[in-house]
């Protein structure tokens, strides 16, 4: 029942995905290696895939643009030499990237584009896209936490 919902490393096992950013890059390079275990089944499969056949026939590609943008969180988090968040980012880390429906009523009740810039057609995806507010709510915990708020 949950095979639809799978997290991206299930969908794109048994490959494991590996990021490399280098200091003051944008962009990242992609790595894969396989990890053959015996409990594996799709071994004895007699079909072959290339990485970009299978991560297209999974659907992991929206999944990793989300791991990359929390992936900027944990790197802000390491380059500012922070060793635990207090309670109080913690719980507004959880509620933007864990919470979407609770953040929504936060966005909206605080009417929080008065205070960080949203694009008039971006704050309409807000209230009904959890996509888009998952990726404002990534945008804004990095400037709650740490000050780079870049906006959307």
């Amino acid at each position: 029942m949950v095979y639809l919902d799978r997290p991206g490393s299930c969908r794109i096992y048994p490959l494991a995905r590996i990021i490399q950013r280098r200091p003051n890059q944008c962009t990242s390079e992609e790595f894969h290696v396989v990890i053959r275990e015996s409990h594996c089944l799709g071994f004895g499969e007699f079909e072959t895939w290339t990485v970009k056949q299978w991560k297209q026939n999974q659907g992991v590609e929206p999944y990793n643009e989300m791991n990359d943008l929390l992936m900027d969180i944990i790197s802000l988090k390491n380059r500012s030499g922070i060793r635990r968040l207090a309670h109080r980012e913690n719980q507004l880390f959880y509620l933007a990237c864990y919470d979407l429906d609770s953040f929504r009523d936060f966005v909206f009740g605080k009417r929080l584009w008065e205070t960080y810039p949203v694009e008039e057609n971006v704050l309409k995806f807000l209230e009904d896209d959890d996509i888009a507010l998952m990726q404002f709510g990534i945008e804004w915990i990095k400037h709650q936490l740490f000050g780079n708020f870049r906006g959307i």
